[in-house]
């Protein structure tokens, strides 16, 4: 599981289920460029999802993005903060 603010090798995110919600508010300043705010929220784990559905043992990470339109999609460049301060790069929306 990927949670923005955090390194992808964070050890609270194992597990063979995960739940993750991400939340964008994106607006565009062109056709070429466009500006996202963001808060993301989840938790990876193991065992039954009753037993797991704490909210206080989820993560949460928010920041603000710019996306760049090309022929190969959009380019995303985000300053998340949660756990760290991280800059995540990669091709596509997160959804």
């Amino acid at each position: 599981m990927s949670l923005r603010g955090y390194k992808d090798s964070y050890p609270p995110f194992v597990g063979n289920k995960e739940l993750l919600l991400n939340t964008e508010l994106r607006q565009d300043l062109n056709d070429v460029v466009q500006l996202v705010a963001f808060y993301d929220i989840g938790k990876a784990f193991s065992g039954e999802w009753s037993e797991n559905l704490d909210l206080s043992t989820f993560k949460s990470g928010y920041g603000v993005g710019v996306r760049f339109f090309t022929p190969l999609g959009p380019l995303r460049f985000d300053s998340a903060w949660g756990e760290d301060w991280i800059i995540h790069f990669g091709l596509g929306q997160v959804f």
